[in-house]
Parts: C-alpha cells; sequence; structure tokens
C-alpha cells in the first residue's frame, strides 16, 4: 500500500513481503529484524535494519530493474560498500540475511563479485520467471504479483482476489490527492488502462513460462 501525507515531500510504501525474498514473509522480516537498529529521524527515534539488513534491501530493489541505470548503479555501490568498507561481520550478516529470506540466487551477481560464499538455487523454476519478467520489465511487476497471489489463494478466496484485482473503487484509486475522489471519467480510463496493461503482462508471463 502506499500512503500519501500532503505535507510530507513523499510517499511512503508499507510492505507485507519485499520482492526478492523468496522465503515466506515472516521469515524473511525475523531474519531482518533480528538485528534491527533505531535511527534518529526529524528528532524522532525509528526503528530500521541495520546496515547489512539495509545493504540486503538496497541490493534487493536494486536487482528488480535490471534495464535502468540507477539500479545498476545502486547495484554498484552495495557491491563496492560489501568489498571495501563492510567489516566480516557485517558481510557474514548480509549473506545471512539473504540465505534466511531465499534471497541467494536474486543477489547472486553480488555474492560472486564481493566473495560472500557459494551461490545456491534457493528457488524453483516458478519463481525464477516470476523474478526474471520482473527485472526485464519491472512495470509488469504489479499484475503478475496479482496473478501469484490468485494462484496461491485458495478456491473459496480465489473470487474475491479476481475481483479486486479487476474491480479498483473511486476510494482505491491511487491519486495524489487522498481527500479528493477522482472523476467517473478518470476512474474508467484507469481501469481500462490497468485491463490492458494486465492482460499484457500476463501475455509475456505466459510466454516466458512455456
Amino acid at each position: 500500500m502506499t500512503y500519501i501525507h500532503e505535507d510530507w515531500p513523499c510517499d511512503i510504501d508499507v510492505h507485507r513481503m519485499f520482492p526478492g525474498f523468496f522465503a515466506d514473509a515472516a521469515v524473511a522480516f525475523d531474519a531482518l529484524w533480528a538485528s534491527h537498529c533505531r535511527l534518529t529521524v526529524a528528532h524522532e527515534p525509528v526503528i530500521a535494519p541495520s546496515k547489512a539488513g539495509a545493504a540486503v534491501v538496497m541490493a534487493l530493489h536494486a536487482a528488480r530493474d535490471q534495464r535502468s541505470q540507477r539500479h545498476l548503479r545502486e547495484q554498484e555501490l552495495v557491491e563496492a560498500a560489501l568489498i571495501h568498507s563492510f567489516s566480516r561481520t557485517e558481510r557474514e550478516e548480509f549473506a545471512s540475511i539473504a540465505r534466511a529470506g531465499a534471497a541467494v540466487w536474486v543477489l547472486r551477481r553480488i555474492f560472486e563479485a564481493a566473495d560472500l560464499g557459494p551461490v545456491v538455487v534457493d528457488v524453483s523454476d516458478e519463481d525464477k520467471r516470476r523474478w526474471e519478467l520482473f527485472a526485464d520489465r519491472v512495470d509488469d511487476a504489479s499484475s503478475v504479483a496479482w496473478w501469484q497471489q490468485i494462484r496461491e489463494a485458495s478456491w473459496l478466496e480465489k473470487p474475491q482476489w479476481i475481483f479486486r484485482a479487476l474491480w479498483v473503487t473511486r476510494q482505491d484509486m491511487p491519486r495524489n490527492e487522498p481527500g479528493e475522489l477522482p472523476s467517473f471519467g478518470d476512474l474508467w480510463r484507469y481501469r481500462f488502462h490497468r485491463w490492458g496493461r494486465g492482460v499484457e503482462a500476463m501475455l509475456r508471463y505466459l510466454q516466458r513460462s512455456r
């Protein structure tokens, strides 16, 4: 979910899982939480991942879009930090979090460049295809995430997930002014764009799955 505060210069994304961790979301969260720290932001204490934990999150975020020069630079920054400025303990913690979160295969380039240990394939073939689609076309990630949620839901839950994926209400339509509802014209244009984008993403996903 994305939250927007009218007085803040940025939006806030709240995750129930983080792309790139293929272990159960609770397991990945526990791995990050085990070494969390407190930072002071705007004179307020804020709970945050440790240096190594933040580096894993940054590395996974950077690995999501291999077409982006910005993401490639971020990946290089993480590699350089692990090689030149991280202590042995911090390097081991980075590797431990990645292993616990089943993110070693995703971060294989960094593991090899920073000599963090053996690269194991800790994801299924299906997860590989899903991740490679993310990396090649990050704009398809949302559509594939909905598809995956529908696939994993029980038969009783599938109809409600399909409905939520297809039918966006005025209240749920993404917008910069949360207090102002979009017009019905804007809503239908958004729905048609969303459906078209979803169909194209699913076709690419199914082609890659063959």
